[in-house]
């Protein structure tokens, strides 16, 4: 597995963590509901659901800096694997759903969708691997500092 010393080459892992999380805490509280309205309920549920989950474990991993303990990094590296499934799940369907409706002269491709759900997909990966990295340097013989 890839391990990551430093995020975004700048900082150690324990102040990047810090930033994931604020940042993650951020984007989940503002983008948590944002599918309210869409035709099936049960993605708006299921997506709620997994950004309220992304938000505890983004709140554990903040503590993991202060208090380092690999299982506070657990439940983001759970939630982390969930979202990534639901963005590519969630990509495939609007290529799909818009390919099968413009041939229907129906709708268009949601095109802005589809790019912000593949720059999600990429930091979200990108996130992962760093926690991934501090999860494994905090169960390790490796100092904190």
């Amino acid at each position: 597995m890839i391990q990551i010393k430093k995020v975004f080459c700048l900082l150690e892992l324990k102040w990047g963590m810090l930033l994931i999380g604020i940042v993650e805490l951020i984007l989940c509280s503002i983008l948590g509901g944002v599918c309210r309205g869409m035709h099936v309920n049960v993605v708006y549920y299921l997506s709620l659901i997994v950004s309220i989950l992304h938000i505890v474990a983004c709140v554990l991993l903040i503590v993991s800096i202060f208090e380092p303990k690999k299982e506070l990094v657990i439940l983001y590296l759970i939630t982390g694997i969930i979202r990534v499934i639901v963005l590519i799940v969630g990509i495939i369907w609007l290529i799909c759903y818009g390919l099968g409706n413009k041939i229907h002269n129906y709708q268009p491709i949601h095109t802005e969708s589809i790019i912000v759900m593949v720059i999600s997909l990429v930091l979200t990966v990108y996130f992962w691997l760093c926690v991934y990295s501090w999860f494994k340097k905090l169960g390790g013989s490796t100092p904190v500092d």
